[in-house]
């Protein structure tokens, strides 16, 4: 298992909607990295990390031989999972300064048993000019970016002809979320609120780019329940943080219970509809030989 140190360009940002920003918000920090993997796991930032990771393997059809890439790897516990399985090496581009520092730290400690040829990963907001992959993936990190049709684009770019892009990410119901009630779900500042995608925005962009839409599977029930299933877990990793705040991470409790809000209020939104989860199998178009 290996894994290698990429540097991309910056694309240039736009906004997901005219009118409307998305400034990206200050790297995440080490008491929420702390809470995050307490609910899911370590080197995990979300729940069915694992899933997605055999989902992928099986829409794409990886194997040892492909040149695979997670496009917002965070912890690299996705990243780690595809090695694991596939025996080969997986790049990962991360912008956040704090996921990209802890998955460094974490992935050296964890894996240092196993025979790893290097481990590394930098911040990075695009691919370097020339590099192209089999398969690229991201998962639940596409709503954060305020420039999200540059960087489809970029991903499109990236792949080689034939390449697949494995995409997960929150849409949008039929009315517009209000920013007070996105604050509710992702406890973000005002100023740093995600703009989700209505769906038809994100299958304009996956065409715009160059890439035909082989599916459009909503899995918001499958992802719902992922929730519910570790809602029993949350609530005794807090209640045991609290009990032990003078030898845990300052502030980690407060941390634990905002996380505990958030993902109760995004189980509530995918409930009610406000929310979707959709993965999206795309493929870039073959290069057609010239007509002589």
């Amino acid at each position: 298992m290996s894994f290698v140190a990429v540097q991309g360009a910056n694309p240039s940002g736009e906004t997901a909607r005219a009118g409307e920003t998305a400034p990206q918000p200050p790297p995440v920090s080490a008491v929420q990295l702390e809470a995050v993997q307490a609910l899911w796991g370590e080197g995990f930032f979300i729940p069915v990390e694992r899933v997605f990771a055999k989902d992928a393997i099986a829409a794409l059809k990886l194997n040892r031989d492909k040149d695979v890439a997670i496009f917002g790897s965070a912890l690299c516990g996705m990243a780690r999972e595809l090695a694991d399985t596939l025996n080969s090496r997986v790049v990962c581009y991360e912008w956040d300064q704090g996921y990209a520092q802890a998955a460094n730290t974490l992935n050296l400690r964890v894996t240092a048993g196993f025979s790893i040829k290097h481990f590394g990963i930098t911040r990075s907001d695009g691919f370097p000019a020339g590099r192209q992959f089999d398969a690229i993936i991201c998962v639940m990190r596409m709503h954060e970016r305020k420039d999200r049709p540059q960087v489809i684009k970029a991903m499109s770019a990236a792949l080689k002809p034939g390449g697949m892009l494995f995409l997960v990410d929150l849409v949008s119901g039929p009315e517009p979320i209000t920013a007070e009630r996105r604050q509710t779900i992702f406890g973000a500042a005002a100023q740093y609120l995600p703009i989700i995608w209505r769906l038809s925005d994100v299958q304009f962009a996956l065409v715009s780019a160059g890439l035909r839409i082989d599916a459009d599977v909503d899995i918001t029930a499958r992802y719902r329940d992922a929730i519910v299933a570790n809602f029993t877990q949350m609530k005794e990793v807090v209640l045991s943080v609290l009990r032990s705040q003078t030898t845990g991470t300052v502030g980690a409790g407060d941390a634990l219970t905002d996380q505990v809000k958030q993902w109760t209020a995004r189980h509530d939104a995918l409930k009610k509809g406000e929310l979707a989860v959709r993965c999206f199998l795309a493929t870039k178009a073959q290069k057609t030989a010239p007509r002589v």
